[in-house]
C-alpha cells in the first residue's frame, strides 16, 4: 500500500514538472528559514551561559533619542 503512495507520488512529480518545483522549492526556503531562526534563539538563549555567576548577571536594554538635524 505505501508502495502504492509512493509510485503514485513520483508519477505525480514527473507530470506536473513546474508545479512541483515551485512546491519542492517552496518547502526547502521554508525548512531553512526555521533552521536559521532556530540557530538565531539557540544562540540567543546561551548567551554569557559560560560565566559562574550567571544568576547576577543582569542586561539593560534602553533606547537613545537624539535630535537630529534637518538639511534641505
Amino acid at each position: 500500500m505505501f508502495r502504492d503512495y509512493v509510485r503514485t507520488a513520483i508519477r505525480k512529480l514527473v507530470k506536473d514538472k513546474v508545479f512541483s518545483l515551485i512546491n519542492i522549492a517552496g518547502l526547502s526556503i521554508a525548512l531553512a528559514s526555521s533552521f536559521i531562526i532556530l540557530l538565531c534563539a539557540a544562540h540567543s538563549l546561551t548567551y554569557d551561559r559560560f560565566n559562574t555567576n550567571l544568576e547576577n548577571i543582569y542586561r539593560r536594554a534602553g533606547e537613545v533619542k537624539t535630535d537630529t538635524i534637518r538639511m534641505s
